[in-house]
């Protein structure tokens, strides 16, 4: 972690000091100006003081950030979320017979016909295109207390840069770790449910098979073999590992098509005519998130140029941020059994029972990125008043969080089931 400095403290104290006294021009330029600024600051009162550093915990100040929590390829800025409230998705229209010439269905021109009722029938037929429409409104909120502070520290931490310094990390990288941990858990549930909600409709039918595949099964059928698991990752990782790749590729390839294969299609039927939702994930649009002991693993075996970890990377537009490695999908382990692969997880699903669904060995997943999201907001930053007796002050912040998981938009999950068929 690298620690504040005295530069970083001056604008830390140029920051407090527009949000405690909403005035810009104040500003801390060098050590003999810092304890004006603070006095000017205090003098603004105690409680806007904790609320503006509490804002600035949170919002920003990051060098003193200590941990940052996994799964951030799936983390929408409030732009992004907010574009997505509400999603609207239009259903595939077949095409109509030809009006424009004489054909083997119908005769449209000739003398004595009439272009409104003959033939191909009437111009005027209205044919709206049916829409879905998916609303992701609603949200979770939590609160974080801030370490507890007292009015005499608080004072203490304006005599000099340094102390000021040591304030600041003393409150901030704890906040953080904290924010960080929790804001990591949520967006973990987030993915777990959507790997777990696509394995129970491919169950039930609700999906097809090519959202699940799986990959000893599919090594086995590609090689002509019946290993096991256990005998593809030990004995024959290298061919394992080729078959992996060229799967991973093809399926991103294939994902760019415009079909209505790889997600759920609502049924949609208007009178008597029934239609499907087509959908396609151009690679720029694709992101992954694998199982990191593994390929390490395998990386250590198998030659570099043969399989690595970029591998991945390049499956997804060769874009380093579109692939995410994760340590583990639901409990931490000593990741030496690759305990840490498997999910035990009841989703909520869009349609159908939903039921507790036991993963021994998820590889990854790969998705569209509007599919899987996470939105975080800080909501508001409240301080108590001095305690009379005691002198302390408590913060809380309170936070929103928005998740999306759209099972019409397009994902395959990859695991390694037990193989020896």
């Amino acid at each position: 972690m690298k620690p504040l400095t005295p530069i970083d403290a001056y604008a830390v104290i140029n920051e407090l000091s527009k949000q405690a006294l909403g005035a810009k021009a104040v500003t801390a330029v060098d050590a003999t100006n810092f304890v004006a600024v603070g006095d000017q600051i205090l003098q603004s009162g105690v409680d806007n003081v904790i609320n503006s550093i509490s804002i600035l915990v949170t919002r920003v100040v990051n060098k003193s950030r200590a941990y940052t929590g996994k799964f951030q390829s799936i983390m929408a800025d409030s732009t992004t979320y907010g574009n997505r409230l509400l999603k609207r998705k239009t259903y595939s229209k077949e095409a109509i017979p030809a009006g424009n010439v004489n054909t083997d269905l119908n005769t449209n021109i000739g003398d004595g016909l009439n272009a409104e009722t003959d033939g191909t029938g009437s111009q005027w037929d209205m044919s709206f295109a049916p829409a879905l429409e998916l609303s992701y409104g609603g949200s979770d909120v939590w609160s974080y207390q801030m370490p507890t502070v007292t009015e005499d520290a608080l004072k203490d931490a304006f005599r000099n840069e340094s102390e000021f310094v040591g304030f600041m990390n003393m409150r901030m990288t704890e906040a953080y770790n904290e924010i960080e941990t929790n804001k990591e858990a949520f967006a973990r549930i987030t993915v777990l449910n959507r790997i777990a909600g696509i394995n129970k409709m491919v169950a039930d039918g609700n999906l097809g098979a090519e959202c699940v595949v799986d990959l000893v099964a599919y090594a086995n059928k590609k090689s002509g073999k019946t290993y096991t698991r256990a005998e593809w990752l030990e004995e024959h990782r290298e061919e394992f590992l080729k078959l992996i790749a060229v799967k991973l590729d093809t399926d991103s390839s294939r994902l760019e098509a415009r079909t209505v294969k790889y997600h759920w299609s609502p049924a949609k039927t208007v009178g008597t005519t029934s239609y499907v939702l087509k959908q396609h994930t151009p690679k720029s649009a694709q992101k992954m998130l694998y199982y990191a002991p593994l390929i390490r693993e395998m990386e250590t075996v198998v030659l570099p140029t043969i399989f690595h970890a970029d591998m991945l990377k390049n499956v997804v537009g060769k874009n380093t941020s579109k692939a995410e490695g994760v340590e583990y999908w639901q409990a931490f382990d000593d990741g030496d059994d690759f305990a840490g692969a498997a999910i035990k997880w009841t989703p909520a699903i869009p349609v159908g029972t939903t039921a507790a669904q036991d993963m021994p060995f998820v590889f990854g997943i790969l998705y569209d990125e509007d599919g899987i999201m996470v939105n975080y907001q800080l909501d508001n930053v409240r301080s108590t008043p001095v305690h009379a007796r005691k002198g302390i002050i408590n913060t809380f912040a309170n936070f929103k969080r928005l998740p999306i998981n759209d099972f019409t938009d397009s994902a395959i999950v990859y695991v390694l089931g037990a193989g020896g068929q």
